[in-house]
């Protein structure tokens, strides 16, 4: 080994360190426990909320009384859905809360105000639950009813009435007695009600277009009244009971299995479907308001004008000569139903003393009596009872005219007309929300028709 490398290499053992004396070992433990306390003091200091005369709110939030103070406020300004919020903040928070029942209630009349009524439904149970003063329970009860009725919930309502007021004493029962059974399965009175308050819906929805809520709702209520009788509901229960057997008797034979079936149950489906994206769509989009139908009235006014109706006689003859002979006649004094079953060729009218079924319109033509109807305007200047000095000639004659009694034009009410302007508005909506639809849809399934390949024109969107 070279002289150079003895000195690059060091064999020498390190110096050793000092033995640390019994006196540190002991400090450093104390120092680490008094880390150790420090820290937990921090934590504690940290953690704990600041203490308030009413409590703070959870996770920095509102206290107690803020709650309740902005709850009111919000009442006070008809922020109804959120005051029953801040209400709902303030029993999770207040602790010593001595009538939630009444704060339930509070909280489910305002869900009312803001017709949220399932959310009202369940806070008038949940304040029923807790129990509470009788006269809150009565006004609870009343307010139950008014929410089932809004949602038109009839069958329910029926059973709540029987059960609150208490018509039977075994009101309770009764809603639950057993009125039919297939095997295993029972059909109690609240099923059956549930079933003929399905069947409605499903019928009412068939019409959604064409009934404002109210007249939906007294719709319904009309529909179940049908269904109010004994012989009614028993003819019901029987219908439904063969349908559902037959049902049970074609899954029994695997009848789903067969491609026939199958391939019809797949077009069903799809028809069923297509229809619901579109009903969903029309509910999601389409909400007629009452500003709506007052702005349509105001702008269509004119078109809700009531035209003056006459109720007219006539006697018809050959030409405008013997007319006017027949006219001298009645001024002369003589009797115009007389002469009308005496001279007049009408066969339909004649034996009536000329008297033409119906009213005849301002402006319009005499259905089955071929006179033009500007011709016809004179008539509405006389008065009661008296002809019309000239002659009218139509195809079939010449015709003379009484009038027997008028009615003047008038503007019709918009209470006369909502339905109708509900009606037209909905069926507006209908055509552009489809119309929107289907566009976004033809995007988005990338949808190409090759029209050039059809010889037919291509048909109206």
């Amino acid at each position: 080994m070279s002289e150079d490398s003895d000195k690059k290499l060091d064999f020498s053992l390190p110096a050793r360190a000092p033995t640390p004396s019994p006196n540190s070992g002991r400090s450093n433990l104390v120092l680490f426990l008094l880390l150790i306390l420090v820290g937990g003091n921090l934590y504690l200091t940290w953690r704990r909320p600041e203490a308030s005369p009413q409590g703070a709110g959870k996770d920095g939030g509102l206290a107690t009384e803020e709650l309740k103070q902005l709850a009111l406020k919000m009442e006070k300004q008809g922020l109804s859905r959120a005051a029953a919020g801040a209400w709902k903040e303030y029993l999770a928070s207040a602790e010593k809360e001595t009538e939630p029942s009444a704060i339930w209630y509070r909280i489910g009349t305002l869900y009312q105000a803001a017709d949220e009524h399932e959310l009202a439904l369940a806070a008038f149970y949940r304040s029923e639950s807790l129990g509470g003063k009788e006269e809150l329970a009565s006004e609870t009860g009343r307010k139950v009813q008014d929410s089932l009725e809004a949602l038109g919930k009839f069958a329910a309502l029926k059973h709540e009435l029987t059960e609150r007021v208490g018509l039977n004493e075994n009101a309770g029962e009764q809603s639950g007695e057993v009125l039919a059974e297939i095997g295993a399965q029972k059909i109690t009175r609240m099923d059956l009600d549930r079933q003929i308050e399905a069947l409605i819906e499903n019928r009412l929805g068939m019409m959604a277009g064409q009934l404002t809520p109210e007249q939906r709702k007294q719709q319904k209520a009309a529909m179940l009244q049908q269904f109010s009788g004994d012989q009614q509901r028993l003819q019901f229960l029987n219908s439904y009971i063969v349908q559902e057997i037959l049902y049970r008797k074609a899954r029994a034979l695997k009848l789903t299995e067969n491609p026939s079936v199958r391939a019809q149950l797949r077009e069903a489906e799809r028809s069923l479907l297509a229809r619901q994206v579109m009903d969903s769509e029309m509910k999601r989009k389409i909400l007629i308001s009452e500003t709506d139908v007052a702005g349509f009235f105001a702008m269509k006014k004119e078109d809700y004008f009531e035209p003056a109706r006459a109720a007219l006689s006539h006697i018809v003859v050959a030409d405008e000569e013997t007319a006017k002979q027949v006219i001298a006649r009645i001024l002369a004094g003589e009797e115009f139903a007389e002469l009308a079953r005496e001279l007049s060729t009408d066969a339909a009218t004649k034996d009536k003393g000329g008297e033409i079924a119906g009213h005849v319109v301002s402006g319009r033509a005499i259905p089955g009596i071929k006179v033009e109807a500007a011709a016809l305007v004179p008539l509405f200047t006389v008065k009661e009872g008296d002809i019309l000095g000239s002659p009218l000639i139509g195809e079939t004659g010449s015709h003379v005219f009484q009038l027997r009694k008028l009615t003047p034009g008038r503007q019709q009410s918009l209470e006369e007309v909502r339905s109708q302007i509900h009606a037209q508005l909905r069926r507006d909506k209908e055509r552009e929300v489809q119309a929107q639809l289907l566009e976004s849809l033809r995007e988005e399934y990338d949808v190409v028709i090759h029209r050039d390949a059809f010889a037919a024109p291509a048909p109206k969107e």
